[in-house]
C-alpha cells in the first residue's frame, strides 16, 4: 500500500500507527470501469499472480516512475 504517496509494507504497520496519513491500496488505484494502466498491463500480459505478492508488485511499480521523475529534476 502507499502511505502519503510512499510504498510501505502493510503487514509491518499497525492501522493505529498511520494516524492521519493518506492510505491507497491496490483497490484504490483504479475502478473496474477504468483500471490503472498498471492493472491493465498485468491483465493484458496475463501475469501469473497470487493474492499475496501481486499487490506489492503493482503498488511498488506505481511509485517507480514518480521516483524517476523526482530524480530527473535534481
Amino acid at each position: 500500500m502507499h502511505l502519503d504517496g510512499q510504498p510501505i509494507r502493510s503487514l509491518h504497520h499497525a492501522v493505529s500507527a498511520v494516524g492521519d496519513g493518506k492510505i491507497v491500496t491496490l483497490a484504490g488505484l483504479g475502478t473496474p470501469e477504468k483500471p490503472h494502466p498498471l492493472q491493465n498491463a498485468y491483465v493484458e500480459e496475463e501475469v501469473p499472480q497470487c493474492a499475496y505478492c501481486i499487490n506489492g508488485w503493482i503498488m511498488t511499480g506505481r511509485r517507480l516512475p514518480a521516483r524517476q521523475e523526482e530524480a530527473d529534476r535534481c
